[in-house]
């Protein structure tokens, strides 16, 4: 587990280890947004189709998909927003709360009814 080694790391580091995280999440999902809009615009431009019998237009299965991956980088860069506001104030509970990573002890916790 990752957290095995998060966990030693000295506190202060940990706040930029989850802000790394988050931004390389962040920028992933950036990327394949980007690559999913490219892909729609291609296949409203030639008017695509699937191969089966119905010859269903394939943007209507891609558009929601592209919607779902916008409102994920959306959502997660309110988050890094957030997160980097709190940082700032020094909270760093609520920041660790918004962005950082949960103990064993709290999953279990979590877990157990």
């Amino acid at each position: 587990r990752v957290d095995a080694l998060f966990n030693i790391l000295p506190n202060k580091l940990r706040p930029l280890i989850n802000f790394l995280g988050l931004f390389l999440l962040l920028g992933f999902a950036i990327i394949v947004a980007t690559m999913i809009g490219f892909m729609v615009m291609d296949t409203l431009k030639y008017g695509s189709r699937s191969i089966t019998p119905l010859r269903v237009p394939l943007a209507l299965p891609q558009i929601p998909w592209l919607f779902g991956w916008a409102f994920f980088v959306f959502s997660g860069i309110l988050i890094a927003i957030v997160a980097l506001i709190r940082f700032f104030k020094k909270d760093k509970i609520g920041t660790n709360q918004l962005i950082g990573i949960k103990t064993v002890e709290e999953q279990i916790k979590d877990e157990t009814v």
